[in-house]
């Protein structure tokens, strides 16, 4: 079992980031995070996709496709259970990796400006695993 935790959540980031060379080669994966935006190795983002999407899913039930729709930033520093897990910081680390795999989405994005929600942070929501497998096979 797979557990939320900011030391685990930093550790894939960073060992998800593209070296300089990498960067300079243009042979990242460009993803928008809530404060910065950061270039991933396709390889090694890949190589954790299944272990960022279980970390997602450990995620209140609220932020889930299939169970809530979609939830404020605000929320992701508590687990499904109602534990703080972490910080900001790592919760925009966690969105960051999801959004570079296609595992997360704005549900919100395009309809309500973003500083109308709460705190003017935007909502996310865990893709469920059925769309996730779908969206793959149409890419192929």
């Amino acid at each position: 079992m797979t557990t939320l935790s900011a030391d685990r959540v930093e550790e894939i980031f960073r060992d998800c980031l593209c070296t300089e060379e990498e960067f300079n080669n243009d042979a990242g994966v460009v993803a928008l995070g809530l404060m910065a935006q950061f270039a991933f190795s396709p390889e090694r983002l890949e190589s954790h996709r299944d272990e960022v999407y279980a970390l997602l899913c450990e995620l209140p039930d609220t932020f889930q496709q299939h169970t809530g729709g979609g939830q404020t930033f605000l929320e992701a520093c508590f687990d499904k259970h109602g534990e703080q897990w972490g910080e900001q910081i790592y919760a925009d680390q966690l969105f960051t990796l999801g959004t570079a795999l296609n595992l997360v989405t704005e549900p919100l994005k395009g309809r309500v400006p973003v500083d109308a929600l709460p705190g003017g942070v935007p909502y996310y929501m865990v893709k469920s695993l059925a769309q996730i497998e779908v969206k793959a096979k149409t890419d192929d």
